[in-house]
């Protein structure tokens, strides 16, 4: 589900303050369903602007990073599960 792979992301970016491969993201996905829900995933984090995107250099790989906002977007114990039911 969209919420699954957005706390997938969430855990690779809460243990780095770098940011995190969008490549090495989607290489983790085994169907292209997958795929499809892991961007929808990303574009959703980045509407509720706890993450941006970032690219170094013209025609490079595209990094996820933590946005200013990311540590109030995820407070709580049942942010997730609010997140959820937006999609049900």
């Amino acid at each position: 589900t969209i919420s699954q792979m957005m706390d997938r992301l969430l855990q690779q970016l809460i243990v780095t303050d770098e940011p995190v491969s969008l490549t090495e993201f989607f290489d983790g996905c085994t169907t292209r369903n997958a795929m499809i829900v892991a961007l929808l995933a990303v574009l959703e984090m980045v509407r509720m602007q706890a993450v941006i995107l970032v690219q170094r250099e013209l025609i490079s790989d595209i990094g996820v990073r933590k946005h200013k906002m990311f540590d109030a977007v995820f407070a709580g114990p049942d942010a997730m599960a609010k997140i959820e039911e937006q999609y049900l």
